[in-house]
């Protein structure tokens, strides 16, 4: 959820990804059926990706976390999602 940047904060530059990329994204993930389930199950829906850990800190976000997998989103809403994000290799911490 790239720390709320993809659901509800104001966005700004994140690893790699300029303030203008976030703020589209988070319009795009805000066009489906819910943002939480739409970010979650982008990364989930990768081949390469066998799990995601979330930062849950509340009891709030434990609930939307489960919630989201409640909430099938569309093949469409996720090509729609791919064709915004563009792969990025992340070079900090190497």
């Amino acid at each position: 959820l790239a720390k709320g940047l993809l659901i509800h904060k104001k966005a700004r530059e994140y690893v790699g990804y300029s303030a203008d990329e976030c703020a589209q994204m988070q319009k795009a993930a805000n066009k489906t059926i819910n943002p939480i389930s739409a970010a979650v199950q982008y990364v989930l829906q990768h081949p390469a990706v066998a799990s995601a850990v979330l930062g849950i800190r509340t009891q709030k976000q434990l609930t939307e976390a489960i919630e989201a997998q409640k909430n099938q989103v569309s093949k469409d809403d996720i090509q729609m999602l791919a064709q915004l994000l563009k792969p990025k290799k992340y070079e900090n911490h190497r």
